[in-house]
């Protein structure tokens, strides 16, 4: 996933604060980053990595995704830059609680098993929900970390045709489930197919519809899009280890520009 563009290109929208709230569930205060928190917690160096993507690729034709997937994962290392993971106890999500697996060479990691309840599991913790992360130590009764955060809206972008002419594009547009309560916005990727080198990012205001050529500009081809929603929060635990939780809704598709 291309975060250094999603956060670089954030970077010169004007900040956002977000007020500290309470969770009334659980009293905990919620971890809210300021739009120039999360640009630094992106390229903070952490022994601990909390990874959570919620992924959709839309078919050529406008029709319901044709592929996507879900992941969830946490590693902890020694040290920084490391390759070398450490025992640590359970984790609590949204309730759910994980042991750690023995796995890769005898390494140390936490995953969700590949089954039916896996994608429904990791796809519920999205929708502007918070939800509570604990991460222990071996013996489960000692606090290492603790995220209570609000999860993005998992997100489904599509184009308003594939194949578009130039005569035509200023009437066409990328189109989304908007977020109104997202007000930091969100990050439109996209490249050229022919070109990989041919790469640009524009922030957009999460309000579910932008022009094509107000986006892509003389840009001519298969053009690759790929939009970001995201949170991203760093805290040091009681171990001393930095640890970051990664939470990204993103989607995929494409669109065909003649000359």
């Amino acid at each position: 996933m291309n975060l250094i563009k999603f956060f670089a290109t954030i970077v010169f929208v004007s900040v956002f604060f977000n007020s500290c709230k309470k969770d009334k569930k659980s009293n905990q205060a919620i971890d809210a980053p300021t739009l120039n928190e999360m640009i630094t917690n992106f390229s903070v160096p952490t022994e601990g990595h909390i990874d959570i993507e919620t992924y959709e690729q839309v078919n050529l034709d406008g029709n319901p995704p044709s592929s996507g997937y879900n992941s969830f994962s946490v590693i902890v290392t020694d040290k920084i830059i490391s390759n070398t993971r450490v025992k640590k106890g359970k984790i609590i999500i949204d309730s759910k609680e994980i042991t750690q697996d023995t796995v890769y060479n005898q390494q140390y990691a936490y995953y969700l098993p590949d089954n039916a309840e896996r994608d429904p599991f990791i796809k519920g913790l999205f929708g502007n929900r918070i939800i509570d992360f604990k991460l222990y130590e071996t013996d489960n009764t000692t606090l290492v970390t603790q995220f209570n955060f609000k999860t993005p809206e998992r997100l489904l972008m599509k184009t308003t045709k594939y194949e578009v002419t130039k005569s035509t594009w200023e009437k066409e547009k990328i189109t989304w489930n908007a977020d109104p309560t997202n007000k930091i916005g969100l990050v439109l990727e996209y490249r050229s197919g022919s070109d990989p080198s041919n790469h640009n990012v524009v922030f957009l205001a999460d309000d579910g519809e932008e022009s094509i050529k107000n986006v892509i500009g003389d840009l001519t081809g298969d053009i690759e899009l790929t939009m970001y929603r995201g949170v991203i929060i760093v805290k040091t635990g009681t171990d001393n280890k930095k640890y970051k939780i990664t939470c990204i809704a993103k989607s995929f598709t494409n669109v065909y520009l003649k000359k």
